[in-house]
């Protein structure tokens, strides 16, 4: 670093704090694609199972269908922290971008913040709803809730009857739903 410039130390951040701010991104689309792969695969490999194992116990393959599928939503809650981390890592780097150029308008003798779509006062706060981000943690909030909904119906409807399971799922689903969506929403806002 010896012999750099002001200028250069501070393109030089710039340019880590972009790639940071890409990576955030490129990282959620990733794990997106890894965890409906993930559900997919064990939801096929159970339906296969369960197709196949016509003369095994079925309380014993309703319990293992309900194992896998817990562990879907398991896995699905863990992908809501990460997500949730990811978009507080782009919001950090968005708002050190701003920092950086904040310094050079309040520096420059010429007026650039107009050519500027963001500053620090105006950058999309990260809890913000209905963005590419928000709907793909609704679709792994989905997947997670159904998940959990089909794992409670198929351990219970043995003991209460299937119209009861399916009911009790339904407002299971319904609310991990609200729940998972709520801990995402709150958990960017109460940062920021």
């Amino acid at each position: 670093m010896e012999g750099l410039t002001p200028n250069q130390i501070l393109e030089l951040e710039f340019n880590y704090i972009r790639e940071t701010a890409h990576q955030a991104i490129e990282d959620r689309h990733r794990f997106l694609n890894f965890y409906i792969g993930l559900a997919t695969t064990a939801g096929t490999i159970a339906l296969g199972i369960g197709g196949v194992s016509q003369d095994a116990n079925p309380v014993a393959l309703s319990l293992g269908f309900s194992l896998v599928a817990f562990l879907i939503a398991v896995v699905g809650w863990i992908f809501l922290a990460m997500m949730i981390r990811l978009r507080q890592a782009w919001h950090e780097s968005l708002t050190s971008m701003n920092r950086v150029k904040d310094f050079y308008t309040s520096n420059l003798d010429q007026n650039l913040g107009d050519a500027f779509a963001w500053d620090i006062k105006t950058l999309p706060k990260p809890h913000r709803t209905w963005n590419i981000h928000f709907f793909a943690t609704l679709l792994v909030n989905f997947i997670a809730s159904l998940a959990l909904a089909l794992s409670f119906i198929l351990v219970t409807h043995w003991f209460i009857g299937m119209a009861a399971a399916i009911f009790l799922g339904i407002l299971i689903w319904f609310a991990s739903m609200c729940l998972l969506t709520f801990v995402y929403w709150y958990s960017l806002k109460a940062n920021f």
